[in-house]
């Protein structure tokens, strides 16, 4: 098919393929420290001070082994990887788990990482959790919040590889400590409490990934009001930060990340990876008639967004319905990037300002047509044909 041809033809000749198949996603580690998007310490801050040791270029040099795609993808970013000092194989570590178990947890070596990830394969458990509820543990157990007789004797200390690994441990088999943790820091921070829940970082529950946001309003929002919780894949909006004014809070931060919400989640309806149109520019106007060819039904690219946006508004509707109470406080950020500021790099001494956080809801809430509680209004829902759960 020529349109088929013609988007593998785009991707084969764009500036940025051999970098993105040289790295893949361990390529914006350097990046995200750079501008203090790296989630360090339980993300009391967004700078490793050993961030190079964990860069893509020391992660090829040390322990990629070979590139990997999915089927019939033209820019293999995946990484079959090698760890020596640790004798295992795994797929990555993708640039996520370098975050969350790396500088989350202050990891400062790529082998060790690789262990963790391999850990967490084989024992099924999601790294970006793992890391994120292993570096809320360590600071309760720093804190004094938890103790030894918490952890049954397991001192825990930032950048110890060997206590992260016991801990993934427990919590895969629910022994122990990680019996609460396997429930994920929203419910350890409710059993240990003690003022925990101020550094619980998820939103609706769900551990956030791996960009921090003391300084970045725009991802911020999208964390916030992401329908599965504190997760960048739907609008990896800390670029729109980058590009604009990370002071502010204003109108088009709120427009930028409903965008970025409806695009991106259209490529999972699509059944296609996002990845071409983000890091290998890949322009938008190929999508519309590539699903034209494939299903022969003729839709614009406004189409396909509306389609998008009715998808999100009717999970929203779900939240609403299943979720006693569900509303506008669901959609708070942690207090941490409102209460504490930053330490370290680019962001330093900077957080985040309530009231302008309350601002930019109400600026999301109206710009989707959603009620200041942030319910889909009905005359929202009409206009999107979606009568059978109005009211």
């Amino acid at each position: 098919n020529k349109k088929g041809r013609a988007m593998y033809r785009a991707c084969k000749e764009s500036q940025a393929i051999d970098v993105w198949t040289k790295y893949g996603t361990a390529g914006v580690t350097v990046w995200c420290n750079e501008i203090a998007g790296f989630p360090t310490r339980n993300f009391s801050g967004g700078f490793f001070e050993e961030y190079q040791n964990l860069s893509g270029e020391v992660m090829r040099e040390k322990i990629v082994v070979t590139d990997k795609a999915c089927f019939g993808c033209p820019c293999p970013c995946g990484k079959w990887s090698y760890s020596k000092k640790h004798n295992v194989r795994v797929e990555g570590p993708e640039y996520e788990t370098t975050a969350l178990i790396g500088g989350n947890c202050a990891l400062a070596d790529i082998e060790d990482i690789a262990y963790a990830n391999w850990l967490c394969d084989e024992l099924g458990i999601d790294t970006i959790s793992a890391g994120n509820c292993i570096a809320f543990a360590i600071e309760c157990f720093q804190k004094g919040i938890i103790t030894e007789e918490d952890t049954e004797g397991l001192k825990l200390s930032w950048g110890d590889a060997q206590a992260v690994y016991q801990l993934i441990e427990k919590i895969a088999r629910r022994e122990g400590i990680g019996a609460v943790l396997a429930e994920g820091v929203k419910h350890a921070s409710r059993v240990w409490n003690k003022g925990s829940e101020e550094f619980a970082i998820h939103v609706k529950g769900m551990e956030q990934s791996g960009y921090e946001t003391h300084y970045a309003p725009s991802m911020l929002l999208a964390y916030m009001t992401c329908d599965v919780g504190a997760h960048h894949n739907r609008a990896w909006a800390i670029t729109y930060d980058i590009q604009t004014d990370r002071e502010t809070f204003t109108p088009d931060k709120a427009a930028k990340v409903i965008e970025l919400q409806h695009i991106r989640p259209l490529f999972d309806c699509l059944g296609a990876c996002r990845l071409q149109w983000v890091e290998l520019g890949l322009d938008l106007d190929h999508y519309a008639p590539i699903i034209q060819a494939i299903t022969g039904v003729e839709r614009s690219w406004e189409d396909l967004l509306k389609i998008s946006e009715r998808v999100w508004n009717l999970t929203r509707m779900y939240w609403a319905r299943e979720v006693e109470g569900f509303g506008r406080e669901w959609d708070y950020p942690p207090p941490r990037f409102y209460k504490e500021p930053a330490v370290g790099g680019l962001s330093d001494g900077k957080k985040a300002d309530w009231d302008e956080i309350q601002k930019l809801l109400d600026y999301y809430y109206e710009q989707r047509g959603w009620d200041k509680n942030g319910i889909p209004t009905r005359e929202k829902l009409e206009e999107l044909g979606l009568t059978e759960i109005v009211g």
